[in-house]
């Protein structure tokens, strides 16, 4: 009869189960906020990728490293043809053009400049005026840059080929030559007489001394009779 008045049991209390239920609720809470952070900053990074100053599209093809003002190269240090081109990098037709710009240059480098950026650099597009790749062809007269042609994205794309856009410059070159710009030696040598000319135009012995001819000159012997 007493065993029953104290019954005993080996279920712990309501209170301590609670409380050794406590710390990993709390951990678990902490490991879910952990992972949405850490989820949400990868995600942010993907959205807005980090690039440098004044890159463009092409910036993440492979191509030579950009220098001062995102300038990729030049050719030439002439300054009555100007060529600007946006480069995307990495592909065979805009590269041939490049190579082609530069032959022309070594061939006239006292008439055309060429400048070559990464496609979407804010000095290119301003020649351009197009975020694309292209190649703009400008006449300088000193004073002004005059935009006369301009081959928009690649040759496929573009509906150009290579062959119009050499033609296109040396056409630029051959006109500025005949109107007399450019500094080489096609330009030297007009106006100048030629040998026989100056030769014709040296004046004699007697012309250059002022004497008059013996003729006219009077006798020292001369006397007057009175």
């Amino acid at each position: 009869m007493s065993q029953q008045e104290t019954p005993t049991s080996s279920e712990g209390s309501p209170l301590g189960g609670n409380s050794q239920s406590v710390p990993a609720i709390i951990f678990l809470v902490l490991c879910i906020l952990g992972g949405g952070g850490f989820l949400w900053y990868q995600f942010g990074n993907l959205e807005e990728p980090a690039t440098s100053e004044g890159a463009g599209p092409g910036m993440g093809m492979t191509g030579p490293t950009p220098g001062e003002g995102g300038l990729l190269g030049s050719f030439g240090d002439g300054e009555a043809v100007l060529v600007y081109g946006a480069y995307p990098g990495g592909t065979a037709c805009h590269e041939a053009v490049k190579d082609m710009l530069e032959a022309i240059a070594e061939e006239h480098p006292d008439v055309i400049h060429v400048e070559v950026y990464p496609m979407g650099t804010p000095a290119v597009v301003e020649k351009t005026g197009s975020s694309c790749a292209g190649w703009a062809i400008y006449t300088n007269d000193g004073e002004i840059e005059t935009k006369i042609a301009y081959f928009d994205k690649s040759p496929d794309m573009g509906g150009w080929t290579e062959l119009e856009l050499k033609e296109a410059v040396e056409a630029a070159i051959a006109e500025s030559l005949a109107d007399g710009g450019g500094d080489g030696e096609e330009a030297s040598g007009e106006g100048e007489p030629s040998d026989e000319e100056s030769a014709d135009d040296e004046p004699t012995a007697g012309e250059q001394s002022g004497d008059t001819p013996a003729e006219d000159a009077p006798s020292d012997d001369a006397h007057i009779d009175t």
